[in-house]
């Protein structure tokens, strides 16, 4: 009995070595991933065509004039909103915001093809921990880098972190 008992109290304990091992070996993935993402999203952060699009859709975002602060999830509506508020907007005319909105989306296309290497680990990372790890290494690079993100200075400590 009492081999019995040793021989199932050391199969337990193997058990939860191995447990701990896997537990171990998945958070140092993980975070292996996690600091890949982080750094491939900072040299997203910091290309020229990022920085530039980046600018011109906040100078057409202001442009915009736009009262309801709610997102528009649907970048075609972005422009659509435009022409059926032309009024409201500080565009001379639909042209020029449609001019404006061009280089805009032709700028995103080309941080993209840029950065692919970021976009696509950022599905692989999903895939292997989740969409956490996205949203992990976005909020945590957001405070961390809020200039980047046209964001004040103070953001993690409006956050209340």
């Amino acid at each position: 009995m009492k081999i019995i008992s040793l021989l199932f109290t050391v199969f337990i304990y193997f058990i939860a070595q191995n447990s701990y091992s896997q537990e171990t070996l998945k958070d140092s993935a993980y975070s292996a991933d996690y600091e890949k993402l982080k750094t491939l999203h900072l040299k997203q952060l910091i290309s020229e065509t990022h920085i530039e699009s980046s600018k011109l859709m906040m100078s057409f975002m202001k442009k915009m004039n736009r009262k309801d602060k709610t997102p528009i999830k649907n970048p075609d509506d972005i422009i659509n909103w435009v022409k059926d508020n032309m009024e409201q907007t500080d565009f001379l005319s639909f042209t020029q915001a449609e001019f404006e909105w061009g280089i805009i989306n032709k700028l995103q296309m080309e941080s993209i093809q840029e950065n692919q290497e970021y976009y696509n680990f950022m599905i692989v990372a999903m895939r292997k921990h989740g969409v956490e790890i996205i949203t992990d290494e976005a909020m945590n690079t957001m405070e961390e880098y809020p200039e980047k993100f046209g964001l004040p200075k103070d953001f993690k400590k409006m956050r209340g972190h």
